[in-house]
């Protein structure tokens, strides 16, 4: 049996996958959320007009009559349907600016081994912190004896 194979050109142009990644199909070249894909298309050593993959994804069969594109790896599938006009200049606009904010924060910093704050950042916020505990600071601080709180 045939391994299947869409043809080049059906797929040109603007997708969205299933789960919700932007993509962009030009000649070979595959972009995914503006990210171009290693390696593109997969083509046919047979007609090099025909796609049988891409990444680590099969081709599973025609262009359903509802415009999808199903792709599988083993047990994992994604489909690709035709974006409407605006839509993956939308979801590339949104995605970068989703990550362009991920380094920004006190969880950024401890979720990128502190690359997320810069080092006068950090500083600054003890010092803020600091100034918080003295002011709202009740009384003297009292020895407490562990038997006292843990019975």
């Amino acid at each position: 049996m045939a391994e299947p194979t869409l043809a080049l050109e059906d797929l040109q142009g603007d997708w969205v996958a299933s789960r919700g990644e932007a993509v962009r199909v030009a000649g070979r070249e595959v972009t995914i959320n503006g990210n171009p894909m290693p390696g593109g298309l997969k083509l046919s050593p047979s007609d090099a007009s025909r796609v049988v993959g891409f990444g680590i994804y099969r081709v599973q069969a025609e262009i359903t009559s509802d415009g999808q594109v199903l792709w599988c790896a083993g047990p994992q599938e994604i489909f690709w349907r035709r974006a409407k006009e605006g839509e993956v200049k939308e979801r590339i606009t949104r995605f970068d600016s989703i990550t362009n904010t991920a380094g920004v924060g006190l969880a950024a910093a401890a979720n990128t081994a502190g690359a997320g704050f810069g080092v006068n950042s950090e500083r600054e916020a003890v010092v803020k912190l600091n100034l918080l505990i003295e002011k709202w600071r009740v009384g003297p601080l009292l020895r407490v004896r562990s038997c006292d709180i843990c019975p």
